[in-house]
């Protein structure tokens, strides 16, 4: 259930954003799609609440290294305690298990939607 929640909840904020977001029928490897004026962007959106240190674990794992640049585009992580999103290019995890904290390497990643667009 907190996987579904998670992604409607993306589902409002997005659209609220003013893009269109469509939802795969099977399971192609990424959970939604979003349509920004034409440019369509495949998100893995991931949800994390696991608190380690001074940041939060985010497992990235089941996705192969290779499936990053041909399954999706993006990651929306939703950082529970913090009510903050990470929007981060695929690229930029490669199928890892990441640390990501408030002030460190995937903060400028927060909250920016805009790089959907």
């Amino acid at each position: 259930m907190r996987g579904i929640s998670t992604e409607l909840l993306f589902d409002y904020l997005a659209t609220e954003k003013g893009f269109k977001v469509l939802r795969p029928v099977f399971d192609n490897g990424y959970d939604r799609v979003i349509d920004a004026g034409g440019r369509l962007s495949r998100v893995q959106i991931k949800s994390c609440g696991l608190k380690v240190r001074n940041g939060y674990r985010v497992s990235v794992e089941r996705h192969k290294a290779a499936d990053y640049n041909t399954k999706f585009d993006y990651y929306a992580i939703y950082l529970k305690q913090q009510c903050v999103w990470a929007i981060v290019p695929a690229r930029e995890l490669k199928g890892q298990t990441v640390d990501i904290t408030l002030t460190g390497k995937y903060s400028k990643y927060f909250n920016n939607w805009d790089v959907l667009r």
